[in-house]
């Protein structure tokens, strides 16, 4: 038996990422036109991958990893753990390649704030991308919160913490932790109802159920 840790994040799982990486750059050209990654980071694997895969490919991007959970000190120790499983460890360490962001775990793993959920829903409505609760919202949060920071920091070398404004977000899913129910309240408060809400009775169904004009003759 082959047992997978946590998130699959171990020196097997970090070739996932390091995959995506080579993906990123031959199809996306992601370092002609982005100057910062930033991702969500739970249990290190994919924060690993990319920041390792960037580090490898000269480094011209910043790869940042927005913790949910745990501490930045917890995160580096991991990417050390697969700088060595590559035999990298005698050039390069985490804090070299990963830019961990503290801060934005609020309630911690799982549990959200009222103000983040209330997030989560403007994003969608005003960029139709859904996140998820657990990980991505608390990344992008994270993310907004730190260019908001960034721009009120001196421009001067190494006072702020992104490369340049051309920031990719990457989205690693997650979507079924909407699927606990905790934003239907907000849904039902919303200006468009659920769909659950709309759903009509049989009974009340359309033209073409009910024999109506628009039922289709023959």
């Amino acid at each position: 038996a082959y047992s997978i840790c946590v998130g699959g994040s171990d020196a097997c799982g970090v070739w996932g990422y390091l995959d995506a990486w080579r993906e990123l750059l031959e199809c996306d050209r992601v370092a002609e036109r982005f100057d910062d990654v930033v991702v969500a980071v739970g249990s290190g694997g994919t924060a690993a991958g990319l920041a390792i895969g960037n580090y490898l490919s000269g480094g011209a991007l910043r790869v940042h990893a927005v913790a949910v959970c745990d501490d930045a000190a917890t995160f580096y120790a991991h990417v050390d753990e697969m700088l060595h499983a590559l035999g990298l460890a005698h050039e390069a360490r985490a804090r070299d390649v990963l830019d961990v962001i503290d801060g934005y775990q609020g309630r911690g793993y799982g549990e959200s704030t009222q103000e983040e959920l209330e997030l989560l829903l403007r994003i969608a409505r005003d960029t139709g991308v859904m996140l998820d609760p657990v990980y991505t919202l608390k990344a992008v949060r994270g993310m907004i919160a730190e260019l908001a920071l960034d721009a009120a920091r001196s421009p001067a070398a190494g006072a702020r913490r992104f490369k340049g404004d051309r920031v990719l977000f990457v989205h690693t899913g997650g979507i079924f932790g909407l699927y606990d129910m905790r934003m239907l309240p907000l849904l039902r408060d919303a200006p468009v109802a659920p769909f659950d809400d709309r759903v009509e009775d049989d009974s009340e169904s359309d033209g073409i159920r009910d024999g109506g004009d628009d039922a289709p003759r023959d």
